[in-house]
């Protein structure tokens, strides 16, 4: 059960926040990697991943064990 949410994570995370990582990727690329231009992007991208895991685990809470520290976290 625990591999299938995993899954549905990833899924779920990937098609809420990619555009917003692919933006903080094109931000560093065209800054020569200058995170504090970027910072703007970095920070959206950020809060939409606490979003999502906020409403994920609302949303499966039942399932999901007492430790969630073993759910992935998408670092980029």
């Amino acid at each position: 059960m625990l591999s299938k949410l995993s899954k549905t994570y990833d899924q779920g995370i990937r098609y809420k926040c990619d555009d917003l990582r692919i933006a903080y990727e094109e931000c560093l690329k065209i800054n020569f990697n200058d995170s504090f231009v970027c910072d703007q992007e970095l920070k959206k991208f950020n809060d939409c991943i606490k979003q999502y895991d906020k409403e994920f685990r609302e949303k499966y809470n039942q399932y999901l064990p007492k430790n969630t520290h073993s759910l992935p976290c998408q670092n980029y």
